[in-house]
């Protein structure tokens, strides 16, 4: 019976997909040397499941539903490591964009001369929105397009930082064996636990930020072009799968250890699955659509209250935006671990049906 490349099998009715037995021998020998690589199970000695379970798991497709409710679930089980990593993550953003456009303002008054002088700029730390300095005719927005080129990578490293430890965190939380203490969901941030876990994952963690931070750099390579033309709206049919085909690098570089174009080439390969894009599509179109709508609605919200209710009940506007702020940071942790549990599901069924070709 044949097997795909990478082996998944996650939704196919009736098949097992794939190309030979060489290249498959050829990923199990490659996943046994390579740092980071999850180890892939051999047979039922490994991985006990019944063959009613394997035969139910070939042929039960993966639902939008099941992807939201795992998508919550990791989320719950590490809600205060991934607050914690991503207040960070963006205050280190917000750090080096304040930073980029001091030193693009400064190079502009220096270089550019003219009209663009330090009063004209405003706040020099925010690039420019004055209209008759910030176009092409002074050169100001080609020298922001030259600055925003340098400090791209160092943007996609931070997030790549954010991206590994996300994935170390909460993969070694979705029942997986590690040597690292649990985390419980608790009410308040459990400080040392965190800060064990952190030192525990480390190790892991340096290896694997410079091997993702190139697999993040090679997506945003093809997804921003994707991005750009799906702005018209017509070009969606075609825009939206090669993007969903991309969302599974990371963790197959944290998890795997798969490098570069072979990472690509994995995420590929486990959304080309059966009834994959189409479970990953209405959860990643959902998040977006929902962190936009919190974004517009807030301040209209803010606004439509009574002017008498401002003045005399501050908590209710107070209360109103905390809840609106809480609710986008939920929004946003939630659309950085679906590709997680995404990729849980195809490990999941992938140790099945070798278990099941191992019988």
């Amino acid at each position: 019976m044949a097997r795909s490349r990478y082996h998944t099998v996650l939704a196919a009715p009736g098949s097992l997909g794939g190309t030979n037995d060489h290249n498959f021998r050829r990923h199990l020998s490659n996943s046994e040397h390579t740092d980071n690589r999850a180890p892939k199970p051999r047979g039922q000695d490994d991985v006990e499941v019944s063959d009613e379970v394997a035969e139910q798991s070939r042929h039960m497709p993966l639902t939008a539903v099941e992807l939201v409710k795992d998508t919550f679930n990791i989320l719950y089980r590490n809600f205060w490591p991934l607050i914690l990593i991503f207040a960070l993550t963006d205050l280190s953003m917000f750090a080096l964009h304040r930073v980029s456009h001091r030193i693009t303002n400064e190079a502009a008054v220096r270089f550019l001369g003219g009209r663009i002088t330090h009063q004209s700029l405003g706040n020099l730390w925010f690039l420019s929105n004055n209209p008759s300095i910030a176009n092409f005719e002074t050169g100001y927005q080609y020298l922001v397009a030259v600055f925003f080129l340098i400090v791209f990578p160092l943007n996609i490293l931070i997030r790549s930082f954010a991206s590994t430890i996300t994935i170390l965190y909460a993969w070694k939380n979705a029942g997986e064996p590690n040597e690292c203490p649990d985390l419980k969901p608790t009410f308040l941030p459990p400080v040392k636990r965190m800060w064990a876990n952190l030192k525990c994952v480390w190790p892991k963690m340096r290896g694997a930020v410079p091997r993702v931070w190139f697999v993040d750099l090679l997506v945003a390579v093809r997804v921003l072009p994707l991005q750009c033309l799906s702005l018209l709206l017509l070009p969606l049919p075609y825009t939206l799968p090669r993007i969903l085909a991309l969302q599974l690098a990371n963790p197959a570089s944290v998890v795997e250890g798969w490098e570069g174009d072979e990472a690509l080439k994995r995420s590929d390969e486990m959304t080309k699955v059966k009834g994959v894009k189409k479970a990953l599509l209405w959860p990643y179109v959902g998040l977006i659509i929902g962190m936009r709508l919190v974004s517009m609605g807030r301040t209209p919200i803010l606004a439509a209250l009574p002017a008498h209710i401002i003045r005399e009940v501050p908590e209710i506007p107070f209360i109103i935006y905390c809840s609106l702020l809480f609710l986008s940071v939920v929004l946003s942790r939630l659309q950085d671990v679906l590709p997680l549990a995404v990729f849980k599901k195809g490990k999941d069924r992938e140790a099945v049906s070798e278990a099941l070709l191992a019988s």
